[in-house]
């Protein structure tokens, strides 16, 4: 029963292709045998949506057969067609297909699902109009070395993934033909040209282990997400069209190389949540800030803010989970400044003493008062002990002057001058001098 079935199945999928007898349409694809081995290199000059039948059924005397195997096929060239889509399902079964070029051939739309390219070496979709590409496809082929993507149209959104896989591919000795002619759009809210960028640009300026995409409908936007690489400092360097930088839970500890980094001038909006950051005073009369968006430093070793920095930094604030410092100094500048500024902090109520506060562990800073941050029996204790260092500190001196005297009599037999005794000589001599000046 089973050699039944096959005898069935198999002239009904060869009955598919043109029979030899009869006469066709000129082939627009055709099989051409390799010298080298019994595969084929199939050419097609197709107009319209190319189908699994065109390539594998074609009746031409150049492999004297009415169909070919999938399995045969060694190389596929559709360069000079205008099939405006492509699916790579046309090409299952094709388990050695090294060479794939698809340059040239008018292709708009691409359907990527096939994960059965093993073997696949080159592909080539240069000069076509491709907007998107997936992950996947190379990822489940992944034993191409050459790659052709320039002259295309893709959207920016859909295919910054790929910056990552240009790197790796880079550093596997993969080679991306013309990687300085790709090209990335963002398509315009008004009927304009879009906006483009270089995706040799990107690649050379996005940090490694960082990613980036755009964020923008109408102009070239970067948002770079460094959070959770291990970051000890910012980066270097970052795309010049960098408006978002996200480097959550790292371990920075400065703003050094920020302040210093040429490409950081039109960051509008920094996380830095869960870091080690201690101190601002590095923002200080920075440039960049005045343009800031958002600056959220949640989660870091702030302990106090300077009231100058914090107003010269015109953003939106997160500072909740800081270990700050409520004593009577600090607490009420950073009172003060809640106060002031509460329509511009997002997290008001997760900004809190430190846990090791000595009167206020873990309490809401925006609910204390100015006096409980600032007791005016403490105020009172402040001034006296002001007035207890000063009369230390007078007799102190006078017991050092007492001593001198008494080491000055015991030397010299001389009593010591008095002040107004010191003052007259002091006289004396500025009239010697004087007169023989004269």
């Amino acid at each position: 029963m089973e050699h039944f079935l096959i005898f069935i199945f198999l002239p009904y999928v060869l009955s598919q292709c043109p029979s030899m007898d009869v006469v066709t349409p000129a082939c627009e694809c055709l099989p051409v045998a390799l010298t080298v081995s019994h595969y084929l290199s199939v050419q097609c000059n197709k107009t319209g949506e190319l189908k699994r039948e065109d390539i594998l059924c074609c009746n031409t005397n150049s492999s004297n057969q009415d169909s070919i195997e999938a399995q045969d096929i060694f190389k596929l060239i559709t360069v000079g067609s205008q099939l405006t889509k492509f699916d790579f399902k046309l090409l299952e079964n094709m388990t050695n297909l090294q060479i794939l070029n698809l340059s040239r051939s008018g292709i708009r739309q691409v359907d990527w699902d096939n994960c059965q390219l093993g073997n696949l070496r080159e592909l080539d979709l240069s000069h076509n109009e491709i907007e998107n590409t997936t992950k996947d496809f190379f990822i489940c082929n992944g034993n191409i070395k050459k790659i052709g993507l320039h002259g295309n149209m893709w959207m920016c959104e859909l295919f910054l993934w790929f910056i990552d896989w240009v790197r790796d591919a880079e550093d596997n000795g993969i080679e991306i033909l013309h990687k300085e002619d790709i090209f990335c759009y963002v398509k315009k809210k008004q009927d304009t040209e879009p906006a483009e960028m270089g995706l040799d640009y990107v690649v050379n300026t996005c940090p490694r282990n960082c990613s980036c995409r755009t964020i923008s409908n109408d102009r070239v936007i970067l948002q770079v997400n460094c959070s959770g690489r291990m970051w000890w400092d910012f980066p270097e360097q970052v795309p010049s069209q960098t408006r978002i930088l996200y480097l959550e839970n790292n371990k920075i500890q400065s703003f050094y190389r920020f302040r210093n980094g040429t490409n950081y001038r039109n960051v509008s909006a920094v996380h830095l949540d869960n870091n080690q950051i201690a101190s601002l005073a590095e923002l200080e009369g920075i440039k960049p800030t005045y343009r800031f968006a958002t600056l959220s430093l949640s989660g870091n070793r702030l302990t106090h803010v300077s009231s100058y920095i914090m107003d010269q930094l015109k953003c939106a604030f997160k500072l909740g989970g800081n270990p700050w410092n409520c004593n009577c100094k600090y607490g009420t500048t950073l009172r003060t400044f809640i106060i002031d500024q509460m329509k511009r902090i997002d997290d008001i109520n997760n900004i809190t003493c430190a846990s090791t506060d000595e009167h206020y562990p873990n309490k809401i800073v925006s609910e204390l008062s100015q006096i409980d941050l600032c007791d005016p029996e403490e105020d009172v204790f402040n001034i006296l002990d002001l007035v207890n260092g000063i009369l230390t500190t007078l007799i102190i001196v006078v017991l050092a002057k007492v001593i001198y005297d008494w080491w000055h009599f015991k030397h010299t037999g001389q009593l010591p001058l008095g002040p107004i005794a010191i003052i007259q000589l002091w006289k004396n001599k500025r009239l010697r001098l004087n007169s023989m000046d004269a």
